[in-house]
């Protein structure tokens, strides 16, 4: 890991001083967990139940549709991080027995290169695959966190930039990058809804 990233979450720790112990006792879904985020999450988790000495348990799932990323400690023996190989747009994750407090959804397929070969999927994961989770969430009563984009506002129009969030974008739905901002947009969306009709805690 490079010294970069190592201050870097050092310093995110740091910041946090006294509400890790919120976290004690809990368990988290991370979805997407193979990815460039998801060994970054990785390893800020393993140095913050390191540092602060709280019982966390980490589920990274992953499909590695587009990950070039492996689970760098799928070996590891520690009881506080689990992985699986999931699609989260397969209703089956629904099956999953264990009782969350937390999901985070950063799945998704990013790069232009793999979403203009993917579309389908691209697009998917966002939709589908946030719908399950989000059902996930209202079945185990746990928090939810969607990892969204900037990309949902499109060409933003010169009188909107620096972007608000307000602003409602400038995004084509035709283009070669639709499959993603469009994706991102129905994900926000989602949690939107889950939020106000069905109670549960969404965060974007």
């Amino acid at each position: 890991m490079s010294h970069i990233i190592q201050k870097d979450i050092s310093s995110i720790i740091s910041a946090l001083e006294g509400e890790t112990y919120n976290l004690n006792e809990k368990t988290i879904l991370f979805a997407g967990g193979g990815g460039f985020l998801g060994f970054y999450f990785f390893k800020f988790f393993e140095k913050l139940i390191s540092e602060s000495k709280i019982n966390l348990k980490i589920i990274f799932i992953d499909n590695f549709v587009s990950s070039s990323q492996s689970f760098k400690n799928e070996n590891n023996k520690s009881q506080n991080f689990e992985f699986l190989r999931m699609d989260i747009c397969n209703p089956e994750i629904l099956n999953l027995n264990y009782k969350l407090d937390y999901i985070i959804h950063a799945a998704g397929i990013a790069s232009p290169h793999y979403y203009r070969l993917k579309p389908m999927e691209t697009l998917d994961v966002s939709i589908s695959g946030s719908k399950n989770l989000l059902e996930l969430a209202k079945k185990s009563k746990a928090k939810y966190t969607f990892f969204s984009s900037s990309e949902i506002y499109g060409d933003p129009l010169s009188d909107f930039v620096p972007i608000q969030e307000i602003y409602r974008g400038n995004v084509s739905t035709l283009g070669p990058r639709a499959c993603y901002d469009e994706g991102k947009r129905v994900g926000e969306t989602l949690c939107h809804i889950y939020q106000n009709y069905f109670d549960v805690h969404t965060n974007i």
